[in-house]
C-alpha cells in the first residue's frame, strides 16, 4: 500500500508539473475546512513566523521552541482532520528546514529533508490538486532542488491563476525567475510581493535582491539601507548587505556598514550576534586590503564547526539553508586570496546539492552556469536557492 502511494504521488506530481494552464480543469467546489482545523493552522503559521523572526536575529533557541509550537499545532489540526492542507503545508517547511527541536537533532542534508517535506505536499495536492499553496509548495521544490524550471513555472502559473495575489507563488517565482536569466519578469514578481506584504522583512528582502540581478544597484542599495534602518539587529539582513560589498571588494562599504549598524544601535551596547558578525566585516575589509590573517582564522573555525558532528545537525542558520553556509564561506575564502580552499568547500557545497539532478537538461546546466556568473558579477550569493 505504501508504495501504491508514493507511486500515485509521483505520477501526480509529474501530471500537474507538465499539463500547461490552458489545460487546466475548473477547480471542483472547496470542501469547507472544520474551523477548529483552520484556527490552528493560523496559529501554527504565526509560531513559524515567529521562528524564522528569532533565527534572523540570531536567536536559534527561540526559533527553535517556536518550530516546535508551530509543530504541535499543526498536528493537533491534523488530529481533527487529517486532511487539512494548511497543516500539511505547515508541516511540510517545518521538516525542509529541520525547524524543531527534534528535526533539528536529524542528521540530514538539505536534500534529505526536502525529499522528507515532499511527502506532505503529495498528501494536500492528492486531497486538492488545485490547492494554489500545495501548487506553489511542489514548484518551490523543483525549482530550489531539482532545477526543473519548466515544471516550476508551469506550477506556480497555475497557482497564481487560481489565487492572483498569493505571495509566496509571487516570491518563489520571482526567484526562480531572477535564477534562469529572466530577471526582469522577476522584478515584477518581486514587487507585486512587496505591495503585498509590506510587513515581512523575508518576503520584503525578494525586491532589493531582484534590483541586484537586473543592476539596479542604487535602488538595491536604497532598499538595504531603508530594510537596515528598521531593522537593525537583522543579522540575516546585515550578513546580506555585507556579501553585496564583499563580493564588490569594497573595503571602504564594509567600513561603511559597520559604522551604520553602530551608529543605529544608537552607542547601546550591540547584541552578543551583531558584535560578532561586525568583527567578521571590519576583518573582511582588513583582507581586501591584504591583511587576511584574521579573516582567514575566523572562516576556517566556521568550517570546523560546520564539520564537526555535535555540529552537524544544525541544518539551518540565520534563516539559510545549511548547504548556503558552504556556498558563503567558500566566497569569503576566494575573497581572501584562499583559493584552494573556496573551490574544496564550493565543490562539497556543490555535491551537496547536486543529488536528485544528475538528470538535468542542458538549459538547466546553461541556468546554473547564469547563476555562476552573476554569483560573481552581482553579489547575488546563494540567495537563489
Amino acid at each position: 500500500y505504501a508504495m501504491q502511494q508514493e507511486l500515485s504521488a509521483t505520477i501526480l506530481r509529474e501530471i500537474l508539473g507538465r499539463v500547461s494552464t490552458a489545460m487546466t480543469m475548473p477547480p471542483r467546489p472547496r470542501v469547507p475546512r472544520d474551523p477548529r482545523a483552520y484556527r490552528l493552522v493560523l496559529e501554527g503559521q504565526d509560531f513559524l513566523e515567529r521562528s524564522r523572526a528569532a533565527r534572523m536575529v540570531g536567536d536559534e533557541a527561540g526559533g527553535r521552541l517556536a518550530g516546535d509550537s508551530a509543530y504541535r499545532a499543526a498536528n493537533d489540526a491534523l488530529a481533527i482532520d487529517p486532511n487539512d492542507p494548511g497543516a500539511l503545508l505547515l508541516i511540510a517547511q517545518l521538516v525542509r528546514n529541520g525547524w524543531t527541536s527534534a528535526l533539528a537533532g536529524q542528521n540530514l542534508t538539505s536534500q534529505q529533508r526536502a525529499a522528507n517535506a515532499i511527502t506532505y505536499v503529495d498528501r494536500a495536492l492528492s486531497d486538492d490538486p488545485n490547492d494554489p499553496a500545495a501548487l506553489t509548495a511542489l514548484g518551490d521544490y523543483y525549482r530550489r532542488f531539482q532545477w526543473r524550471w519548466a515544471e516550476a513555472e508551469t506550477l506556480f502559473r497555475k497557482a497564481l491563476m487560481l489565487s492572483p495575489s498569493f505571495i509566496e507563488a509571487h516570491w518563489s517565482f520571482a526567484y526562480m525567475l531572477g535564477t534562469i536569466g529572466r530577471a526582469v519578469e522577476g522584478l515584477r514578481h518581486a514587487q507585486i510581493v512587496f505591495k503585498l506584504d509590506p510587513e515581512s522583512l523575508w518576503h520584503r528582502i525578494a525586491l532589493p535582491r531582484l534590483l541586484c540581478v537586473v543592476g539596479d544597484r542604487g535602488n538595491m542599495f536604497r532598499r538595504y539601507d531603508i530594510e537596515l534602518s528598521a531593522t537593525p539587529g537583522n543579522i540575516f539582513l546585515i550578513k546580506e548587505i555585507y556579501t553585496v560589498h564583499l563580493c564588490d571588494g569594497d573595503a571602504f562599504a564594509l567600513d561603511r556598514l559597520a559604522a551604520r549598524v553602530r551608529t543605529l544601535h544608537a552607542g547601546a551596547k550591540l547584541p552578543e550576534a551583531a558584535a560578532r558578525l561586525l568583527e567578521r566585516i571590519t576583518a573582511a575589509a582588513a583582507a581586501l586590503r591584504g591583511d587576511s590573517a584574521a579573516y582567514v582564522a575566523a572562516i576556517d573555525a566556521d568550517v570546523r564547526a560546520y564539520d564537526d558532528a555535535a555540529s552537524a545537525t544544525n541544518q539551518a542558520s540565520h534563516g539559510r539553508l545549511s548547504v548556503d553556509l558552504l556556498f558563503l564561506c567558500g566566497l569569503e575564502y576566494a575573497w581572501a586570496g584562499q583559493t584552494d580552499k573556496s573551490l574544496a568547500l564550493l565543490t562539497e557545497g556543490w555535491g551537496a546539492i547536486s543529488d536528485g539532478i544528475a538528470s538535468a537538461d542542458r538549459a538547466t546546466w546553461a541556468a546554473v552556469a547564469w547563476q555562476a556568473v552573476g554569483n560573481t558579477m552581482f553579489g547575488y550569493g546563494a540567495w537563489g536557492w
